[in-house]
């Protein structure tokens, strides 16, 4: 806690910092999709790249069942809650 209270007078330029380079992927996407649709080219190689990637996660999606992604992820986070507790726990029998 105390390293993230450092860093809060810091966090709007961190944040600005990472929306740069959010912003030009942003903006690179809609131009590659613009190439496409207009018929200049079939897309630039790391768009082309990222569509597929999202093609091939939509269908393990569908082949999985978001209900079973659903319920894995609940699992890890409820086990991520456990094993906070559980730390936070420890630390205070060691203080007492």
């Amino acid at each position: 806690m105390r390293g993230l209270r450092r860093l809060l007078p810091y966090m709007g330029r961190i944040s600005g910092a990472l929306l740069i380079p959010a912003g030009l992927l942003v903006a690179y996407a809609g131009w590659s999709e613009a190439e496409q649709l207009g018929g200049r080219n079939r897309g630039t190689g790391m768009f082309e790249r990222m569509q597929d990637l999202q093609s091939d996660l939509t269908s393990w999606i569908q082949q999985t069942g978001p209900g079973r992604i659903g319920l894995v992820a609940a699992v890890i986070v409820a086990a991520v809650i456990g094993i906070g507790w559980l730390v936070r726990g420890r630390r205070g029998e060691r203080v007492s």
